[in-house]
């Protein structure tokens, strides 16, 4: 996660840091692929995002499932970030929101 104008700069940047491992992972199996799902703190998707709907669609979910989803994911990018800038500057001792 990051600011908005940087988006476009963190998905690079995360591309090139898992290049090695997906390489690696390629050797081993017949198909692989790096999906990166790159948000920012209020929710707003980078356009390199398109291979994450992609993924969607070949896992045969319907539109109706796939904005679920991303509702979803949108709403837990939010929340989390409100609660780290929430708990900035004090103690961390042990999250409730880590939990399962």
């Amino acid at each position: 996660m990051g600011f908005e104008s940087n988006l476009g700069t963190n998905a690079e940047r995360k591309a090139q840091t898992y290049r090695d491992l997906v390489l690696q992972q390629s050797d081993k199996h017949t198909n692989v692929k790096f999906i990166n799902l790159s948000m920012s703190a209020l929710g707003i998707l980078d356009k390199c995002t398109s291979e994450f709907f992609d993924m969607l669609t070949d896992l045969q979910f319907d539109t109706a499932t796939k904005n679920y989803i991303l509702r979803k994911i949108t709403t837990i990018a939010v929340r989390t970030s409100y609660y780290i800038f929430c708990r900035r500057s004090k103690e961390w001792p042990n999250p409730e929101l880590l939990s399962y």
